[in-house]
């Protein structure tokens, strides 16, 4: 078994080969569609090469305009990221300055993804939605059609899904190097309340579609699947609630789900059974001990 083949170019961006590399003609031209917290303080500041660490994906694509419900708040953000064009929705849907952009990122509340992409793909523009796609399965297979028939592209932000060390495990998996999975744990916590008010929207059940598991739980769930080159046959969850915060969402949220064999071709017939697990909890900044929406999950084979 040769171990070192799979760390040799450990760091390598296999995923550009498989999507045909990088645009000659220069980044992506990208509408920033929603100026929350997370687009404030995460997103353009890793597009602006403002983010910690290697810095070389501004290469690749740029924020070159601004889409917001607060043409005031737009400007301030523009001026301070040096964007050029700033949009309000009925602008966004109404076609102006389409020009601008070759893309959209959609941050906004879950609830609206759907429309923000349906408006993007008909002015005939690529999406890069924020997870989850959308609120319901419906939505997301709405939103999947919406694009497929507007012929452009649709992504959701997954990173692990094109990070390198989560694809030379995924390789490791079907390989076999790592023998028969038989448990896949994972988690994942989040200070929501450290990072807004109550009255945000993650915590409105008719935006976010959820607490907990819309929010963190969607990782290491998505992490199961690609790293098993699978989708779970059975699944099976409990929820809390305890903080009064989270009346209308999970605040806790644990999942087991359970997986056929892997796709790769063993010798032998391999009983799979993966369940997993998350939870998780958020509480307002400066509470002694505060609970922490998390996620943990388990999968076995």
């Amino acid at each position: 078994m040769d171990l070192d083949s799979y760390f040799s170019e450990f760091a390598a961006r296999d995923w550009e080969e498989e999507s045909g590399g990088t645009d000659a003609d220069g980044p992506i031209r990208l509408a920033l569609v929603g100026l929350g917290g997370f687009a404030r303080d995460h997103v353009l500041p890793a597009l602006s090469g403002e983010a910690t660490g290697p810095t070389d994906r501004t290469s690749f694509c740029e924020i070159t305009a601004l889409v917001s419900g607060s043409p005031e708040k737009a400007e301030r953000v523009a001026d301070e990221y040096d964007v050029g064009r700033t949009l309000t929705y009925d602008e966004f849907e109404a076609g102006e300055g389409v020009e601008a952009f070759d893309a959209v990122y959609v941050a906004g509340p879950n609830a609206l993804h759907l429309d923000y992409a349906t408006t993007a793909a008909a002015h005939g523009k690529h999406v890069l939605c924020e997870k989850p796609i959308e609120v319901s399965a419906d939505r997301a297979r709405e939103m999947v059609r919406v694009c497929e028939d507007a012929g452009v592209t649709l992504m959701v932000g997954y990173r692990p899904q094109i990070d390198p060390a989560t694809r030379r495990l995924r390789e490791m998996v079907r390989d076999g190097v790592l023998g028969d999975p038989v448990q896949f744990h994972g988690g994942f916590t989040g200070h929501i309340l450290e990072e807004g008010s109550a009255d945000q929207w993650r915590l409105d059940p008719d935006l976010s579609g959820g607490g907990a598991l819309m929010d963190v739980g969607v990782y290491p769930l998505n992490a199961a699947r690609f790293l098993l080159d699978a989708e779970p046959t059975a699944a099976q969850a409990a929820t809390s609630s305890p903080d009064p915060e989270f009346s209308g969402v999970d605040e806790h949220v644990a999942f087991q789900l359970e997986f056929p064999r892997a796709r790769r071709p063993p010798a032998r017939r391999v009983t799979a059974r993966r369940p997993t697990t998350a939870s998780g909890s958020s509480a307002p900044r400066g509470r002694p001990n505060s609970p922490r929406r998390s996620t943990r999950k388990s999968t076995r084979r």
